[in-house]
């Protein structure tokens, strides 16, 4: 299974300027040709390595690299609608190297930039459509004159940089307040509230060349549920160097949640993880949280159990992947997709179902490597 890399160089307007494929491997230790991690929802990065030979010119701030991918002779593709902006030059004598964010990245170039207490700081909504919200007050058309800096340049949309996908109701109805918090980090927060309540949310900036960037979030995963269909394992011979972390460190196996009322009139309901607390006898765990907005018993019960959730052991797994004709990434499966984990430790098999969170790609003149970072619980 042939699989070929290359990085198409766009202007800041998505005009485009030239394809690499002549990647140099810098001796500095820096990194690869070409070097890019794909995530949901995350400031992620790429690097980009070629001969001194090149016009230095032609790389400029927030100029465009995207990754494209071919499988098996096909045409090349924009691997993930991914897009990263030229931030930072290394120039030596015998090669260039250059640094980009992911286009997520233009969401932290702002701030929720509006007093407390006013309608643009304080929403309640779904998740998805609270992100959609924020946005559209702080990189978009709806840019109010009470906010700190409503100069035309902070709206991306208008111009046709961005569109915002319209309100879908996804995700759990949560209230925000955020006064000049920055935005990305927001809309994480916001994402894992949900996340923690039992709906998985996520968002990201997406677009391929030729039309303008897309803010979109999904609830229950990213990608596709592929449990029953994909199982990554060393013994079906799609994964190797594998490491598996499980972490209890910010285990909590008693919720004790806090809503509405003051003193001895504030509503108290508590969760608890039976199974999780015989494990051990010192895994007792409490941990105090706040139920926002919960006017009822059943509310804050509600919010309890579902917070204990967010506060199972976490399992990590990464491996390098080895693509075949039948598991190939791009085809068979892709970031965001939920799949099988299996791997055997001393005789005894460890399966569980995982989100492919994170991928990294690496390429260099002696190969090329795949990575991927899995997270259970989904």
């Amino acid at each position: 299974m042939a699989i070929n890399y290359a990085c198409r160089l766009e202007d800041a307007f998505g005009n485009h300027i030239k394809t690499f494929s002549n990647f140099t491997d810098p001796n500095d230790g820096g990194g690869a040709g070409l070097d890019y991690v794909l995530n949901v929802g995350k400031e992620s990065s790429l690097l980009l390595s070629v001969p001194s030979t090149e016009d230095i010119n032609i790389f400029q701030t927030d100029y465009r690299f995207r990754p494209m991918r071919s499988i098996h002779g096909g045409l090349f593709y924009n691997d993930n609608d991914a897009c990263y902006l030229l931030r930072k030059k290394t120039i030596t004598r015998s090669w260039y190297r250059f640094s980009g964010r992911h286009i997520n990245s233009i969401l932290g170039r702002r701030i929720v930039a509006y007093d407390s207490g006013t309608t643009f700081a304080t929403k309640t909504d779904n998740v998805g459509d609270l992100i959609k919200k924020f946005a559209r007050e702080n990189i978009g058309s709806s840019i109010d004159p009470s906010r700190d800096t409503s100069i035309a340049s902070a709206d991306l949309v208008t111009p046709g940089y961005l569109t915002i996908d319209s309100d879908i109701g996804d995700g759990i109805s949560i209230t925000r307040e955020t006064a000049r918090g920055d935005m990305l980090g927001v809309f994480n927060d916001i994402a894992d509230d949900s996340t923690a309540q039992g709906i998985y949310m996520s968002f990201g900036i997406i677009g391929g060349s030729g039309v303008p960037f897309r803010l979109v979030t999904k609830s229950g995963q990213w990608g596709d549920d592929l449990t029953d269909i994909i199982e990554l394992s060393p013994e079906r011979g799609n994964i190797d160097n594998w490491k598996v972390e499980i972490d209890n460190t910010d285990e909590a196996t008693v919720i004790i949640a806090s809503g509405n009322g003051q003193g001895d009139e504030r509503i108290i309901q508590v969760a608890t993880d039976p199974d999780r607390i015989s494990s051990s006898p010192f895994n007792h765990i409490e941990k105090m949280i706040d139920a926002p907005n919960c006017d009822t018993a059943a509310k804050v019960l509600s919010y309890a159990n579902s917070s204990l959730r967010q506060y199972q052991a976490r399992t990590t797994f990464e491996a390098d992947l080895i693509e075949t004709a039948s598991f190939t990434r791009g085809v068979h499966f892709d970031l965001g997709d939920i799949v099988t984990a299996s791997v055997k430790v001393q005789g005894l098999n460890m399966k569980f179902p995982c989100r492919i969170d994170t991928i990294y790609v690496s390429v260099r003149s002696s190969g090329q490597t795949t990575r991927v970072q899995l997270t259970s619980p989904i």
